[in-house]
């Protein structure tokens, strides 16, 4: 037997363990949303990937408590969600969005990230006072947020210092792997952190990344193809 045979196997099996790569694989920067007075937004550009499909496009704003009824306000900046209320601290107001996806594919989820921005109630950019939020992401099974809890995480007081614009909440979800397909819903949660009074928040640029499973007969078959060239080797 060749010594050569013998290193064909740790080779072997850093290819099949290769198989799968990073991926975003749902997006939008808000792109064409439409500009309105109204709690949804609509007209919104998704980006899916890996076979991954998004049920709900448009968002629309809820008031989690409190009072009010917060509108969509798509300011001169565009491309982004301008919330039209004011939120404040300690659960006085808050509003939060959500949207479904379904894929068919088993996904290793990495991470979550969105962008926040310091706006006043007329969807100006608030660039000469810092600013901090309150964000929260959770993940549900199935349609909806009745759904089992799988992941949920606070971003407390994520700060957008002037003059810098944009405060991004990122999310490890890297606990979350073989996720199976199916449907699942993504929550959004804002709050304004430690600010006295509050502030309105716009929201910009979500982007959820994931690494696809291989399914079970593909990587059977790299190792009996694998398999097979060591065999033929030792001939």
């Amino acid at each position: 037997m060749k010594p050569h045979t013998f290193l064909s196997l740790p080779i072997l099996a850093m290819a099949m363990t290769a198989t799968s790569q990073a991926a975003i694989v749902l997006a939008t920067d808000f792109t064409g949303v439409d500009r309105t007075t109204t709690p949804t937004a609509t007209n919104i550009t998704w980006s899916p990937q890996l076979n991954l499909t998004i049920d709900t496009p448009d968002l629309t704003i809820i008031s989690e408590y409190g009072t009010g009824s917060p509108a969509i306000r798509t300011d001169n900046n565009a491309n982004r969600i301008g919330v039209n209320y004011n939120v404040e601290t300690g659960g006085g107001r808050s509003w939060s969005t959500f949207f479904t996806i379904t894929t068919t594919t088993v996904l290793d989820l990495t991470s979550f990230n969105v962008a926040y921005h310091a706006i006043s109630g007329g969807g100006d950019d608030q660039v000469s006072a810092t600013k901090n939020g309150d964000f929260t992401f959770t993940l549900y099974s199935g349609a909806g947020t009745g759904g089992a809890q799988l992941f949920t995480e606070t971003k407390d007081n994520l700060a957008e210092t002037s003059p810098a614009l944009g405060a991004v909440a990122d999310y490890d979800l890297s606990g979350l792997s073989n996720l199976s397909a199916g449907t699942y819903t993504i929550k959004l949660q804002v709050e304004a952190g430690s600010e006295a009074l509050g502030n309105n928040w716009a929201m910009d640029n979500i982007e959820l990344n994931a690494d696809a499973v291989p399914e079970p007969s593909s990587t059977a078959l790299l190792g009996l193809g694998g398999i097979a060239l060591i065999l033929r080797r030792r001939k």
